[in-house]
């Protein structure tokens, strides 16, 4: 049996608390069960509760939880620890706002939550569990000549208890009114509010006939029941109180087998819809009384000991069957780029066997914004983003520099922090620069995995690149070995078969004014000097006049500037005005939604791709056109022997700039090409994705991740900016001897103050 910890708060001196008596009567119900096996911890500490779990080593730990009785739940540090076991919050206060809008972040990390209110509607993250009728017998009532109005519980004045004796004033001339209200451990110690109820009741009752016994002893549950058995009648009149959670000292009357009056009070909803009412609005004590227990049938069975339990059990059940880990990926979200899309494209992959997150970087929006407002802005915008990534199983950081911001040492800052708040980390290496340690960004890189290979092995790492030379030179450059490289892909296998079986060449032409006979080609994605677009015009240029051109995307959002064209867009339109045959073969689309775009792709004759080299590592429209099993012909940069190492002769190559090659390879295209990437379209899909995943987290699973020291950065940071400029390294060479022995001392006081 799957070993399940429940834990709750002690008692004791603090045994007067309704969630602590809760907590007790629950845990000696579930430690019932033959299907789960269930242990209680009574605690107040995270230490015994860290000791018990090394102990025992749970499958599922269940927090009966109050903020007043157990604030110590707050603290994640230790859920985080064991972020692989799954952790079940029992909360006494809910209502259905919070079920709909519910997040764990909300709610101190807890994936799940139980409530005991079937009146409520659950969902994935919040389940519904009868209430407990505590499983205690009352002794045989015995009748007395006059009633006897009953009510237990605690004071505060939202109870209503002065309604109790302004009924009983009202319908009787004769009455004994019992009053059980014990003074509260946290909410009345010295019992003010009790003494208080108390007063109010007897200033109310005028009648002579009318009397009213009162105590305030801690009862055991079993005195409690037999108490409330002896009652004619047990009262709750509470206020309304919207958005409380339902009220524990009626189930205590149910146990005892008597009628109950209740108000229409939000608290007892769960007996407001009873049939024959019940609510004191609608009917009077003594017909009440007359009702018997009838009313209450349906509460005695669904709130049984033995359905409880069930209850219980069949929430773990579903929980286990469907829990998955929690994966957060950081990166550009909801904006028009090719990272956004990814993360997005990856969320969708990874759905099926994690519960995804996108982290939000804010890249746009703060990280590359410049002045002191929005650094002040951005670095609280990391901080928070790091707490919240120690609430997840696993992290996948996307790593590419420009993501993080425009100076080097933000950029470096940013992400050893966000590594170091990822307990399990996946870092995606979307570019690598290598070609010198005094480059900027190739000294960024190596501080970063400098600083993975210092991760201890509770805080394990893995990097996942687009090209499998990345791999090789991650693992020969600095000796890394847990590298997996995988091609960038875009769509899921039933996107992919979507955009292929709608494919309608002859209709969709008709929106851009083309014939049924002309012959288009396709550049895609965000405007960039880099795509070499001039190249696709001298092309166009030699080729027939029934080819035609789509330039599909927009100028990228973070180019433009005030007063001025984007120079990609300048030379392209210049090339068209010394050239104004080719004017009306070029169509350029603009943005294009997400459908749109992938239509256009899906029904292109060629894909051009004429980049020059710039050191890309995975391209989008290459990734996506050869997912659409597309005619595509790309430029010989240095991420070509990758492509062809995952798909090989499925493409055709030119060498950058000849654009005389190009037009005779679009001329002569081989179109067994096609043949092949159908072929090997099965070997690179979501479900690939999904094993490299899930088999990295498989490895990663069994440690226990420990918060990591911010230390290490700041030892990192002292050697952020090697002097890298030539004029610079010219003066310090022509300084005399004594000024570099002054500075070669800083550097060391500098080093060891850090």
């Amino acid at each position: 049996m799957e070993k399940v910890l429940f834990v709750t708060q002690t008692l004791g001196h603090k045994e007067a608390c309704g969630i602590g008596l809760i907590g007790r009567l629950l845990g000696e119900t579930l430690i019932k069960s033959k299907k789960y096996d269930f242990e209680i911890l009574y605690t107040d500490s995270e230490k015994e509760l860290e000791n018990k779990i090394i102990e025992i080593n749970p499958k599922v730990i269940i927090y009966n939880y109050h903020s007043h009785t157990t604030p110590w739940i707050h603290n994640q540090a230790l859920r985080n620890r064991f972020s692989t076991l799954i952790h079940i919050m029992l909360h006494h206060d809910i209502h259905q706002k919070i079920i709909d809008s519910y997040t764990p972040s909300n709610y101190f990390g807890f994936k799940y939550l139980v409530t005991a209110d079937p009146s409520l509607k659950g969902n994935d993250h919040v389940f519904l569990v009868n209430r407990l009728i505590p499983p205690y017998k009352p002794k045989p009532y015995a009748n007395h000549d006059i009633p006897v109005i009953g009510f237990q519980g605690f004071g505060p004045r939202h109870k209503g208890i002065h309604k109790i004796a302004e009924k009983v004033q009202e319908e009787f001339e004769e009455a004994i009114i019992r009053l059980h209200i014990p003074f509260s451990f946290y909410g009345d110690p010295m019992g003010n509010e009790a003494k208080s109820r108390v007063t109010e009741v007897m200033n109310i009752i005028k009648k002579p006939g009318i009397k009213v016994e009162a105590s305030h002893d801690l009862l055991s549950t079993q005195q409690i029941i037999e108490f409330l058995g002896q009652n004619t009648i047990n009262c709750y009149f509470y206020d309304y109180l919207p958005d409380a959670g339902l009220a524990s000292s009626p189930d205590y009357a149910l146990a005892a087998k008597r009628p109950i009056a209740v108000t229409k009070s939000h608290q007892l909803r769960n007996f407001t819809e009873l049939n024959p009412s019940i609510c004191i609005e609608e009917s009077s004590l003594k017909n009440i009384i007359s009702l018997g227990t009838e009313p209450l049938e349906i509460l005695y069975n669904s709130y049984a000991e033995e359905n409880v339990l069930s209850d219980y059990e069949r929430v773990i059940d579903h929980i286990i069957q469907n829990h998955k880990p929690s994966l957060a990926i950081v990166s550009s979200y909801n904006i028009n780029c090719a990272l956004a899309h990814y993360a997005n494209a990856l969320k969708d992959f990874l759905h099926p066997v994690f519960n995804v997150e996108i982290i939000d970087l804010k890249t746009s929006q703060l990280l590359r914004q410049e002045g002191k407002n929005y650094q002040k802005m951005s670095e609280a915008h990391i901080d928070q983003l790091c707490a919240r990534l120690q609430e997840f199983d696993l992290v996948n950081v996307h790593l590419e520099l420009g993501l993080y911001g425009t100076s080097t040492e933000s950029i470096m800052s940013r992400i050893l922090k966000i590594c170091q708040a990822s307990g399990r980390l996946i870092l995606t290496v979307h570019t690598i620069d290598y070609k010198g340690a005094h480059n900027g960004h190739s000294h960024v890189y190596q501080q970063i995995m400098q600083t993975l290979k210092q991760r201890p092995p509770s805080n394990p790492f893995h990097l996942i690149t687009h090209l499998p030379q990345e791999s090789v030179l991650i693992e020969k450059m600095y000796a890394i070995n847990n590298v997996s490289d995988f091609p960038l892909l875009f769509l899921t296998n039933e996107r992919r078969k979507k955009f292929q079986q709608s494919r309608n060449p002859n209709v969709w032409k008709r929106q851009f004014g083309f014939k049924e006979e002309d012959i288009t080609m396709g550049m895609f994605g965000l405007l960039s000097a880099h795509k070499n677009y001039l190249h696709a015009l001298r092309t166009l240029n030699l080729l027939p006049a029934h080819y035609k051109l789509l330039i599909v995307g927009e100028a990228h959002h973070m180019n433009i500037k005030e007063w001025k064209v984007d120079p990609v867009i300048q030379e392209m339109v210049s090339y068209l005005d010394d050239h104004p045959a080719l004017v009306d073969r070029v169509i350029f689309t603009g943005r294009r939604d997400d459908a749109k775009y992938f239509e256009d792709l899906a029904n292109i004759d060629f894909v051009l791709l004429p980049s020059f080299e710039v050191g890309q590592s995975g391209s989008s429209a290459l990734s996506t056109g050869l997912e659409l099993s597309c005619a595509i012909l790309k430029s010989n940069t240095s991420n070509t022997p990758g492509y062809e190492t995952y798909f090989s002769n499925c493409f055709e190559t030119f060498d950058i700039g000849n654009y005389y090659e190009t037009k005779h390879k679009i001329l002569n295209f081989d179109k067994t090409k096609l043949s092949n990437l159908n072929k090997k379209l099965e070997s690179f899909s979501e479900v690939q994705v999904r094993k490299i995943y899930t088999n990295i987290y498989e490895s990663m699973k069994e440690a226990t991740p420990i918060q990591l020291s911010e230390q290490s950065l700041k030892t990192l940071s002292v050697n952020t900016f090697p002097i890298r400029s030539l004029p610079a390294r010219i003066i310090l060479k022509a300084l005399p001897k004594p000024v570099k022995s002054v500075l070669k001392k800083l550097r060391d006081m500098a080093k060891t103050t850090s």
